[in-house]
């Protein structure tokens, strides 16, 4: 199955394309996306080659970036329990066959997530709202920690 996708092909070259999902494992969720949600900062980093984890493991191009969206449950594999398809999910990643995502591959049209990768959403919570769970736990979490009372 083919999704659209931001591609980041090269240092400060962005592109859409369209991408051929991963097969859906038996255990995993397939979400068709309603939003994604951009961290500025994350995005730029990425963008830019600057973005890394630990001293020399940089991410290479091509990148599909973002690592939050929220949408309706497509499909689910035949082990999948907790969700069924049109239910209201939110995952952070996808998978794709041409470009290797790592801990990305957020910013696309269809998504494919583990089922315990994947939040069942309530009805009174907006994808466009959804789409930013991660931003917001990190602001969250920078508001609880001790290191901000001191701030």
């Amino acid at each position: 199955m083919k999704a659209k996708a931001v591609v980041f092909t090269e240092k400060g070259k962005i592109d859409v394309r369209e991408l051929t999902l991963a097969k859906l494992a038996d255990n995993e969720v397939m979400i068709d996306v309603e939003y994604s949600a951009i961290s500025p900062g994350t995005e730029r980093w990425c963008l830019t080659g600057m973005f890394h984890y630990g001293k020399d493991c940089y991410y290479k191009f091509p990148l599909v970036p973002g690592y939050q969206h929220a949408g309706y449950v497509a499909a689910v594999g035949k082990d999948v329990k907790s969700l069924k398809v049109g239910d209201r999910a939110f995952a952070c990643n996808s998978r794709f066959e041409e470009v290797p995502c790592f801990n990305w591959g957020g910013h696309c049209s269809m998504s494919v997530n583990a089922e315990e990768a994947v939040i069942k959403l309530p009805d009174n919570v907006s994808f466009k709202d959804a789409a930013f769970l991660v931003v917001a736990q990190g602001a969250m979490a920078a508001h609880v920690h001790p290191l901000s009372q001191a701030m």
